[in-house]
């Protein structure tokens, strides 16, 4: 699915045995020979492949994880470790303790938040997620899934302190057809400063933020994982973000080729 302006998602990746064939290896070969197509169309706005899968999943973590490590290039395979937490809807009629605001993030924070990204991963997570230099561009995405009467939308806040920037609240939303996993549904919580950003706060601005769903438990994911293990924020499961930059897919197929033997012609 194409998530976000520049970035298609491979949502749901999964198969089961059949015949004693390699059934996973015959879908992700189907995946690849597709993006390995569509990026090369304009129309396709397809700049970056995305790809969440759970770390101590074996198959995923070689075929993605293992092409980010062997690569040793963030900027062209990314990985970033999330926590995992459906958030409750609670008290949602607490406020932020004076001093603090929940707005629409500006051009400024997103600069902001992109050099505390940088130099803590380096990774591609807001290129994909068209968070860099120009901000949040969804309108033609936005309009592209109205025609169709599908919902794919999302927003940018910012958590202030005093006017400066502890984090980045981004809210999705989508249609449950296309996002079995929610991943596409509800908030990914991005903490540029942990040590002035107090967990009752946090979770204040979250509960703000839910009254926009529908859903009892809202998917909650939160970068990056120190601040969750610092707070002791008990949380069900971490996810990997995977991005590749397309302009990296002959090496990923080749990649592919040597390590599990996969021919793409």
């Amino acid at each position: 699915v194409r998530a976000y302006d520049r970035a298609w998602m491979i949502h749901h990746h999964a198969a089961k045995s059949m015949e004693s064939k390699r059934t996973g290896f015959m879908v992700l070969k189907q995946i690849m020979h597709y993006l390995n197509d569509m990026h090369r169309l304009p129309s396709a706005s397809m700049d970056y492949t995305i790809c969440y899968f759970r770390p101590e999943n074996k198959f995923p973590d070689r075929v993605f994880g293992g092409f980010a490590r062997e690569l040793k290039n963030p900027r062209g395979c990314s990985l970033d470790l999330f926590a995992y937490l459906p958030y409750t809807r609670l008290s949602l009629g607490t406020k932020l303790p004076e001093g603090w605001t929940l707005t629409q993030s500006s051009e400024r924070d997103l600069w902001e938040f992109e050099h505390f990204y940088m130099s803590q991963s380096g990774g591609l997570l807001l290129d994909a997620m068209g968070m860099r230099h120009t901000g949040v561009r969804q309108n033609s995405l936005q309009k592209t899934y109205a025609e169709m009467g599908l919902t794919r939308s999302w927003q940018t806040y910012s958590l202030k302190s005093n006017e400066k920037l502890c984090a980045l609240l981004v809210v999705n939303h989508s249609d449950l057809g296309f996002n079995l996993s929610e991943l596409l549904n509800g908030i990914k919580v991005l903490v540029a400063n942990s040590k002035a950003l107090p967990w009752s706060v946090l979770s204040t601005s979250i509960s703000q933020l839910a009254g926009e769903f529908e859903m009892e438990r809202i998917p909650v994911l939160f970068y990056p994982m120190s601040y969750v293990e610092e707070n002791e924020i008990p949380f069900e499961k971490h996810y990997q973000m995977w991005v590749l930059n397309v302009q990296q897919g002959n090496e990923y197929l080749e990649y592919m080729q040597k390590r599990f033997r996969i021919s793409y012609k």
